[in-house]
């Protein structure tokens, strides 16, 4: 089978390839050819993580939104191929490696084989969010690796530089790393600590009745509530209220506009918003 006249079984080859032993692969990675297969390879892979993504969230994220980023991800892998291209240029520059931008560009489209990846973590981390952060991290790390193999192996670049180079990354990455896992911790465990805590804080500090109300005084409040309560259930609109929630026709006529708004038909909102005003006058609503 093939897309864009790219044969996805040998894809699928080199992928496993490269990630099984970057080394070997980026050593026989061709420089030559454009910037075209690139191309095609990016917007592949940007496809297929789209498409793991849109699955992944179809039940937890607004159709159309979902929808519009399985769409534009081909856009965005090859923005993020031509980006991707331009710094490892660089850095094979400083590096004293090979400076044309195909070879760049051929070993930036080789490494967005971990866009798929990245995205299935990010799936997990939606439903398990330490272990979605820890592959999200093992993958970024592994991704280094292999950018390591691309400069050295593919471009030619210095070993020492790029390992230092790429060393300072990898600790950026860990930094910013911990740092969001701490801030996650923090919001889902201290946060909701501390919470609970001034809660308990409050209940603690409220006044006893045994302290600044009479048994008699609380006698009398509670049946003012109570009277209130009793004036509400005996009101006009309170029964009205009632009556209109148990009609069958109401509650059909409620679900019925929730799907129509969902759709975004207007023409059907407005059929439904006749019938609530005839249910309502049928109350005596005025609405």
């Amino acid at each position: 089978m093939e897309i864009l006249g790219m044969s996805l079984s040998k894809l699928w080859e080199e992928s496993v390839s490269m990630l099984r032993s970057p080394k070997t692969y980026f050593s026989a990675m061709p420089k030559e050819g454009g910037i075209v297969e690139p191309v095609k390879k990016a917007i592949i892979y940007g496809s297929l993580s789209g498409l793991i993504f849109f699955v992944g969230r179809i039940f937890s994220t607004p159709f159309f939104s979902n929808l519009a980023g399985l769409v534009l991800s081909p856009v965005y892998a090859v923005i993020g191929l031509l980006i991707g291209a331009f710094v490892i240029q660089i850095i094979s520059a400083i590096a004293g490696g090979d400076t044309n931008f195909g070879p760049s560009a051929r070993a930036a489209a080789a490494l967005m084989v971990i866009l798929p990846l990245n995205t299935i973590s990010l799936i997990i981390g939606f439903i398990i969010h330490f272990l979605g952060a820890a592959v999200i991290l093992l993958i970024d790390v592994y991704g280094i690796v292999l950018l390591y193999h691309a400069l050295v192996s593919a471009l030619g670049a210095k070993e020492k530089t790029v390992k230092i180079m790429l060393g300072i990354v990898a600790v950026i990455l860990l930094v910013f790393m911990a740092a969001g896992l701490f801030f996650f911790f923090w919001n889902t465990h201290f946060a909701s600590m501390l919470n609970t805590q001034a809660k308990q804080a409050v209940v603690n500090n409220l006044p006893t009745p045994a302290e600044n109300v009479s048994n008699s005084q609380a006698e009398k409040d509670l049946r003012d509530v109570e009277k209130m309560t009793k004036d509400m259930e005996n009101s006009k609109e309170y029964k009205q209220a009632m009556a209109l929630q148990n009609d069958p026709e109401y509650v059909k006529i409620v679900k019925e506009s929730t799907e129509a708004a969902e759709k975004g038909d207007m023409k059907k909102l407005g059929e439904i918003s006749g019938k609530l005003q005839e249910i309502y006058k049928k109350y005596g609503i005025n609405k």
